[in-house]
């Protein structure tokens, strides 16, 4: 809504700038609505443009750091995996060489 009100006090004895009161308040009794206008919203053509091109942009990254957090969370699933055969492969090792030279 828009609405416009109009004070019914005289203007030229507002003080203004060096001369105003800090302390002052706005005196709503003195003010009296002349008018209210319902607003729509009508976003500009170009603005919606970019907004999209922001929005796809936005998902596209969100997307792409999906896909890489992904990728490094296979990536060190695979070396937890290496990692583990060899450490089953020396304990084969150190069970092989106790076998054979106990």
């Amino acid at each position: 809504m828009l609405e416009i009100f109009v004070s019914r006090r005289q203007i030229d004895k507002i003080k203004y700038g060096a001369a105003a009161d800090a302390s002052e308040r706005i005196q709503v009794q003195h003010l009296e609505l002349c008018l209210r206008l319902p607003l729509e919203y009508i976003p500009d053509p170009r603005t919606v443009i970019e907004d999209e091109i922001d929005r796809q942009r936005f998902e596209r990254e969100i997307a792409e750091r999906m896909k890489r957090q992904e990728e490094e969370r296979l990536i060190r699933l695979a070396e937890n995996m290496a990692r583990k055969e060899e450490r089953a492969k020396k304990r084969e090792e150190m069970l092989a060489a106790k076998m054979n030279g106990g």
